[in-house]
């Protein structure tokens, strides 16, 4: 199994193992793929319209499912940024969206390649 800072490599094995098939981490890994271009991409409107209440919440969803596969890059900055947001702490909120999606895509390519093995 693929080692790296992008995914629990732990998290992956115990989905996997659960039924012994890898159903259940086929089942989530897909709603992964389907539903995080959607947060992304309502992330990115959130942060471009200043709505810091709506990025908040918004992160905090995607943070959830990034965890939800062990994605823990992603689930890091997801959470600061959801932290920064909810304090009312100064942020780049365009800058930091930016990281979270370029993680995003990075750990649905990591997906594909520990799907594939």
């Amino acid at each position: 199994m693929l080692s790296d800072d992008l995914i629990d490599t732990c998290v992956v094995a115990e989905l996997k193992s659960i039924g012994n098939n890898g159903a259940l981490f086929n089942r989530v890994t897909a709603l992964f793929m389907k539903n995080v271009p959607v947060a992304l991409i309502e992330l990115r409107e959130l942060a471009m319209q200043k709505d810091v209440a709506g990025l908040a919440d918004s992160v905090h969803a995607l943070k959830s499912m990034c965890a939800s596969l062990g994605a823990k890059k992603a689930a890091d900055s997801c959470n600061e940024l959801e932290f920064l947001a909810r304090t009312g702490k100064q942020f780049n909120a365009p800058e930091m969206v930016g990281v979270i999606i370029h993680q995003a895509h990075a750990t649905m390519e990591r997906l594909r390649a520990i799907s594939q093995t």
